[in-house]
C-alpha cells in the first residue's frame, strides 16, 4: 500500500517559482525587442553618418553598419530612426512594468 504523505513548505517555493516565471514572461520580450532594435537603430545611424554602404559580397560590419544601395535616401534616413524608435518604446514598455511592479 503506497504511504500518502503530505510535504509542507513546498507551496512557498512553487509560488515563488511561479512568479519568477511570470516575471520573466512579462520583461522578457520588451527587453529583448528594446536592446535589439535600439543597438541596430545606433549602429544604422552611426554608418550612415560615416557613409558605410552595405550590399552583396561585403563583410559583415558593413552590412551591420551600411545603408542599403538600392533604396533612396529618405529612406535610408528613415529606417534608423524607426529602428530607435522601436527599441525606444520597447523599453518604455519595459520600464512601466518594472516601476508599476
Amino acid at each position: 500500500m503506497a504511504r500518502l504523505t503530505k510535504t509542507f513548505g513546498n507551496e512557498g517555493r512553487d509560488r515563488r517559482n511561479r512568479n519568477l516565471l511570470n516575471t520573466l514572461i512579462n520583461f522578457a520580450p520588451p527587453a529583448m525587442v528594446g536592446v535589439t532594435f535600439t543597438t541596430l537603430g545606433i549602429l544604422k545611424l552611426y554608418g550612415s553618418t560615416k557613409g558605410i554602404v552595405d550590399g552583396g559580397g561585403r563583410p559583415f560590419s558593413c552590412r551591420l553598419f551600411g545603408s542599403y544601395p538600392s533604396w533612396s535616401r529618405q529612406v535610408n534616413l528613415i529606417v534608423p530612426y524607426v529602428f530607435l524608435a522601436i527599441g525606444i518604446v520597447n523599453l518604455c514598455v519595459l520600464l512601466r512594468e518594472v516601476l508599476a511592479s
